[in-house]
């Protein structure tokens, strides 16, 4: 459902290039079917470039992703 929203119980962590990420937003999507979302803030002093980006809910880790940041 749209509203409301449904969050993710276990606590979930963010790291973008190994510096902890605020997690705004961990649940599921709505409309979507078994779709996680999760936004975060990108922590601030990061260059262009790729990094890697790990999210953790409940402790266990995802694999990396890789983010690229083109500052304007």
């Amino acid at each position: 459902p749209a509203l409301p929203l449904s969050n993710v119980v276990a606590p979930v962590t963010a790291t973008i290039g190994g510096q902890m990420a605020n997690v705004i937003f961990a649940g599921l999507t709505p409309g979507l079917v078994d779709l996680v979302q999760v936004n975060v803030q990108v922590p601030d002093g990061l260059v262009d470039g790729d990094y890697p980006v790990v999210i953790s809910a409940g402790g266990v880790p995802s694999n990396s992703g890789l983010l690229r940041i083109t500052n304007p």
